[in-house]
């Protein structure tokens, strides 16, 4: 190859190459990303709505929690399922939550419900975010001229029923050993004096 072309070449290599070490090369900054929000729902039936006859309401205690975000409007739906996930009663509402909202919600049961087991299912629908929420209650069958209180409370009274016999029992027992432990204590204490006596009228003789 010629001199005159190789210090062509020579000259343009550097005239391109020169003017990168001049340049600062800068990083772009990336856009600062939102915090994610994030929700939960609890939900708690009281102890007194835990068992239920067809035809009677259910109420439920309703925990909205949201983490890293503002005071925001959220979609809820509250419903009594069956054991199939089939709806029973619904009932939708918005509601405004910021970290932590408690709820009040009552339902009503159909008066021709089957006995069993349900569930009060809630969700919670924010934008694309969709949280749910549920806890179990029984339905039971209700019998006539019974009181309420006794069949939703049966389990608790044959229990303290069993308890109560079982305290009479023991009574029992244990009078009847005291009674047969005093009467024995009197034989003998009859026994001691009958031969004190008999000494002593030998000691006369």
């Amino acid at each position: 190859m010629p001199k005159n072309k190789l210090k062509y070449l020579a000259k343009k290599t550097l005239s391109q190459v020169l003017p990168l070490f001049g340049k600062e090369t800068t990083k772009k900054e990336e856009p600062t990303k939102k915090p994610e929000r994030l929700f939960d729902v609890k939900v708690e039936i009281p102890d007194k709505y835990k068992i239920i006859f067809p035809g009677e309401q259910v109420t439920a205690k309703i925990t909205s929690i949201q983490v890293n975000g503002e005071r925001v409007d959220v979609n809820l739906a509250y419903y009594i399922l069956d054991p199939q996930g089939q709806i029973i009663t619904e009932r939708k509402d918005t509601r405004a939550i910021e970290t932590t909202t408690e709820i009040i919600q009552t339902l009503t049961t159909p008066e021709t419900i089957t006995p069993g087991t349900y569930y009060y299912n809630v969700t919670l629908h924010y934008s694309n975010i969709t949280v749910t929420g549920q806890d179990p209650f029984q339905i039971q069958t209700k019998i006539k001229y019974l009181p309420s209180w006794i069949q939703k409370n049966y389990k608790i009274i044959l229990i303290s029923s069993a308890i109560g016999t079982l305290a009479i029992l023991l009574t029992i027992v244990l009078f009847r050993r005291l009674k047969k432990k005093e009467e024995q204590d009197k034989s003998d204490i009859k026994k001691i004096k009958s031969e004190i006596k008999k000494l002593k009228s030998e000691r006369k003789k």
